[in-house]
């Protein structure tokens, strides 16, 4: 006997991801804030809800018509979901800010021997190790030169810092996950307000659970052995419907999107042709994203048939 899934699997189980990927960033990976004072630093964040490999990436960034030498990430370096990073300028340490990075930041030193960020106007973008660009930031509102990996991107309305005082405002920071490659994501705070190496206000890096996964057309075909009382099936994840309602079709935002979800195990009681009953059966489930990585599950499978 065959039966079709719906389209939405529940589990009696709960599966955490990272948070939702709002960005124009193709692998999540953004220039989270920037602090213009003393030591320059930058912070870029994983937005993403899949970690990501940055080593031979670079951070490059502009002050008005001065192009600083890029920063490069060292060879094994990744950052995973909700995870911010710190590059700072020269030797410097950043521990005596009001509020300095949790102990576990990864911090990074650029070791050029002179100063980075300019405060008034400036640019920085990340480019990955294929030299496509990431993200882009622009604040101030002089004349400025593009970091040189950045053309592909066109960021548009630059963050104005002339509003304040950029002397006494040191602080450039996103105020959300939000990536719109514009001014309007961004924000000025007061010095003493910087977060470096964590989420800034109004952001969430939390793990919002998922409520289903969606499966391709309706869920494949379900097989059931009669003589052995199994059921069977095979079927592509296409989408993460969260707690908070939102679906998650894009593949860049977790790897579980396009990948394989299988279901094998007893049938309990006898198998009703009523496409309208509910099926209950004590099942493995195995699902294999599209990494290759593999989660193996035994739990009770709850699917409307």
């Amino acid at each position: 006997m065959i039966m079709q899934l719906s389209s939405l699997l529940r589990f009696s189980l709960f599966v955490f991801l990272a948070a939702p990927l709002h960005s124009q960033s193709p692998t999540g990976v953004v220039v989270n804030e920037v602090f213009t004072g003393n030591p320059d630093w930058i912070e870029i964040a994983n937005v993403s809800g899949t970690s990501r490999s940055i080593g031979g990436w670079q951070v490059q960034a502009v002050f008005g018509y001065t192009v600083y030498p890029a920063f490069t990430f060292p060879p094994g370096t990744a950052i995973a979901p909700g995870e911010c990073i710190v590059v700072l300028e020269n030797s410097g340490s950043i521990t005596s800010l009001a509020n300095p990075h949790p102990v576990t930041t990864q911090v990074f030193n650029t070791n050029f021997g002179y100063g980075w960020i300019g405060t008034s106007t400036g640019a920085v973008a990340i480019i990955d190790d294929q030299n496509q660009a990431q993200d882009l930031v622009v604040f101030g509102t002089a004349p400025y030169l593009a970091p040189p990996g950045s053309a592909a991107l066109a960021f548009s309305n630059p963050f104005d810092r002339f509003a304040n005082d950029p002397s006494l405002d040191n602080v450039v920071f996103r105020k959300n996950e939000n990536d719109s490659d514009s001014g309007t994501d961004w924000l000025q705070g007061a010095n003493g307000t910087e977060t470096p190496g964590q989420p800034n206000p109004g952001q969430n890096f939390g793990p919002p659970p998922l409520a289903r996964l969606q499966v391709a057309g309706q869920g494949g075909a379900v097989v059931f052995d009669a003589q052995t009382g199994t059921m069977s099936c095979t079927t592509t994840i296409t989408g993460l419907l969260l707690a908070n309602g939102a679906l998650k079709t894009n593949p860049t935002w977790d790897a579980l999107i396009g990948g394989t979800l299988s279901l094998s195990g007893a049938t309990v009681g006898a198998v009703m042709p009523d496409l309208d009953t509910l099926l209950c059966v004590p099942s493995q489930i195995q699902i294999t994203d599209t990494s290759g990585a593999v989660l193996t599950m035994t739990g009770v499978v709850a699917a409307e048939a």
